[in-house]
């Protein structure tokens, strides 16, 4: 098979299959993505900010240890198992106090995000965290004067559209590319001539007739 002849077939698969292979990726894709949403377990997080208030950010770093340390812990579920047990019980969490330290900042601001699959326990943790923090943290870090800047927000899900987005994009492309090598090996390896003008418009051939075959019935 020569190059012009290859060159016209590929143009004559892409104009009869790209739609198909393009609507059967996109169905792909959508159903994927809905099944993930479907049986995964979003995470929403609540964010609050503090400052430390007379500018002593050298102290940010020791704020984070002691949100980590297992005093700290011990007193938040205390706190929750008392006054949500419900929750405490049904629900995890994650704490991460996120600072703004780089090289080239030196911002005393700095948040506490708390995440879980469940949006409202979500802030109850944050608010809760908050109220250990202030009381406690001056016990075991000289010098802390924290500021509380913005109570827990409502939680939601962050980065989850975007997260969606590049799956979708993801399945997209692969599907694309399986479906295409699918229909370019049937047609190269196992294809047939099933139109009539497949011989006038690839190879050039004008249309002499149709030959009808047909089996003999068994007597």
């Amino acid at each position: 098979m020569n190059d012009v002849v290859k060159t016209k077939l590929l143009i004559r698969l892409l104009k009869k299959y790209v739609w198909i292979v393009t609507l059967w990726s996109l169905l792909i894709s959508v159903a994927g993505v809905f099944g993930e949403v479907y049986i995964s377990q979003n995470k929403y997080t609540s964010s609050s900010e503090l400052v430390q208030s007379d500018s002593n950010y050298d102290l940010l770093p020791s704020y984070q240890q002691f949100t980590q340390s297992k005093q700290f812990n011990r007193l938040l579920n205390e706190k929750l198992r008392t006054n949500h047990k419900v929750m405490y019980q049904h629900y995890d969490y994650s704490l991460d106090l996120e600072t703004n330290l780089t090289n080239t900042s030196s911002s005393p601001f700095f948040s506490l995000n708390v995440s879980s699959e469940n949006s409202k326990y979500a802030q109850i943790v944050n608010d809760s965290a908050l109220e250990v923090l202030i009381a406690n943290v001056g016990r075991y870090v000289s010098g802390s004067n924290i500021v509380v800047v913005s109570k827990a927000s409502s939680a939601k899900l962050v980065g989850f559209k975007s997260k969606l987005l590049k799956h979708f994009l993801i399945l997209f492309a692969v599907s694309f590319l399986v479906l295409t090598v699918v229909v370019l090996c049937k047609y190269f390896f196992y294809g047939k001539v099933k139109e009539t003008y497949f011989a006038d418009e690839v190879l050039n051939l004008k249309e002499l007739g149709i030959l009808r075959l047909q089996k003999d019935r068994q007597k």
